[in-house]
């Protein structure tokens, strides 16, 4: 977290010292960012009412047995903002923590550190334009949340989103549309954005916001600035690009770091899978004038193109919108999580093939393998859109798997696992491969059956893992979870 902040060298100086008057209440948070291997970042914002030391207790369990974290002080443009460096953990691993800021006590909490270097296995959550309606950002973050939750561990990953978090970044009662209606989710996944126009309004105040509210990894991907950034996580690299910072992007320093920063990820042994990650992509749809695009189409397409950049979503315009690859890049338009809707009639900007448009609500939910990556495109009911999967060859992509929504059953009744819905883009024949990796034993009939039952013996959640072959490429894994009690109640 890098503050840029109007105040003297004394002042900030002053504002850093561990002992100051501390937090009673919680106003914002907490959140986590920047999650690597072994350290995660826990940022609070919360009134100073006692002179306690705020900190962060962690452990493998509630116990929160293996540490304490005392966090640091800043003031963000008047207002308290603490943030907690945890460091010397495990990869892949999940741990429970809360904040003691003062009087008050967070709720309990987990966080999961990032997988290995090359792994794969992850879902990343992509949202944008969640500005402006709060409703809808609380029912999209409450869906994330409640998918993360139907998923194994080793399943929470992070959300990405392509900014516009707020309607106006110099307004504080604005940041209130970000974090607390996606308090649930935000606790327990990393968020990382590419600030849009309406948060990054330019000036000290609000930077003041984007400084002090974010710690996103800049320094260790070699940037100079916390506005521009990228991360690895198992086997993807993100970079993010600021569109709206004062310095520009169509040369200059940041520029230097895209190119620079794209051609190591095009060199890294353990990078699958490159996205892009920025306000509004080269080809988009929506009420905002594709000349504002040209620039960014000219500047940024032949790097993407030219370093293997897979996929960049982006946002700016208010809906849902995939082109096909654009010499092998796929861009998706993902703005739909709150800002009111662009409801015109469209054409589709020169260059490129529309393959689905949708002007409604919306995220998307990116599934990542060794050789496929499979994007759902979700609208507010939960129901899946949209589908695509990369990878494989442009005359055959991988298959898409889809296990079924999730199932409750009691103890001695037969349940029926639903892989039915299950496809290939190439629309060849399927061959499907069922796994149980959570719950108590239960024995499939059928494991290599679109439809497989079980009757299961105990209770408990149990999880079974899809996979689906088209004969030369493989799904990405796709969860079917069955909750099972004891028995039926009977009014």
């Amino acid at each position: 977290m890098r503050l840029k902040l109007p105040c003297t060298l004394a002042a900030c100086a002053a504002l850093a010292l561990p002992s100051v008057a501390l937090a009673g209440k919680f106003e914002k948070g907490p959140w986590l960012q920047n999650v690597t291997t072994d350290s995660i970042v826990v940022v609070w914002e919360a009134t100073q009412v006692e002179s306690i030391t705020p900190s962060v207790e962690y452990g493998l369990t509630t116990d929160y047995t293996e540490g304490v974290v005392d966090a640091a002080h800043a003031d963000v443009n008047g207002h308290p903002v603490y943030t907690a460096a945890i460091a010397g953990l495990s990869a892949e691993t999940t741990y429970h923590y809360r904040v003691r800021s003062g009087s008050a006590e967070s709720l309990d909490a987990t966080f999961r550190t990032a997988p290995a270097a090359g792994a794969s296995g992850m879902r990343i959550y992509v949202v944008g334009d969640n500005r402006s309606n709060p409703s809808v950002w609380s029912t999209i973050a409450r869906l994330i949340h409640d998918d993360m939750n139907m998923h194994p561990d080793s399943r929470q990953t992070l959300i990405l989103n392509t900014g516009d978090v707020v309607a106006d970044g110099r307004e504080y009662d604005d940041w209130d549309m970000l974090w607390p209606p996606a308090q649930a989710a935000l606790r327990v996944l990393p968020l990382y954005v590419s600030f849009g126009n309406h948060e990054d309004r330019g000036g000290d105040v609000a930077d003041g916001y984007i400084y002090g509210y974010f710690d996103l990894p800049y320094s260790t991907s070699g940037s100079t600035d916390e506005k521009w950034y990228s991360l690895a996580h198992g086997n993807v690299h993100v970079t993010a690009i600021s569109l709206y910072d004062d310095a520009g992007y169509t040369s200059g320093e940041q520029y230097d770091w895209i190119v620079s920063d794209l051609a190591a990820a095009a060199a890294d042994a353990d990078t699958a899978w490159t996205v892009g990650l920025m306000h509004f992509t080269p080809w988009s749809l929506g009420s905002h004038d594709e000349a504002d695009a040209a620039t960014v189409r000219d500047t940024f397409h032949p790097l993407f193109r030219d370093n293997g950049v897979q996929i960049v979503f982006g946002g700016h315009n208010h809906i849902y919108a995939r082109y096909e690859p654009v010499e092998g890049v796929t861009y998706i338009t993902c703005g739909g999580a709150g800002a009111s809707l662009h409801t015109d009639a469209y054409d589709a900007w020169s260059g490129a093939t529309l393959a689905h448009f949708a002007g409604i609500h919306s995220f998307c939910i990116v599934d990542v393998g060794d050789d496929v990556m499979a994007v759902r495109a979700v609208d507010l009911e939960g129901a899946v859109f949209d589908r695509v999967t990369l990878g494989g060859t442009e005359t055959d992509r991988p298959p898409f798997a889809e296990a079924g929504p999730p199932t409750m059953t009691a103890v001695g009744e037969a349940v029926t696992l639903d892989g039915s819905g299950s496809f290939d883009p190439e629309d060849a024949a399927l061959a499907h491969a069922w796994t149980q990796i959570e719950g108590p034993s239960a024995v499939l009939d059928d494991e290599t059956s679109a439809t497989p039952s079980f009757t299961p013996a105990a209770e408990g959640r149990h999880t079974f893992e899809l996979i689906v072959s088209d004969g030369t490429n493989s799904s990405a894994p796709d969860y079917a979870v069955v909750d099972v009690h004891a028995g039926v109640l009977r009014f």
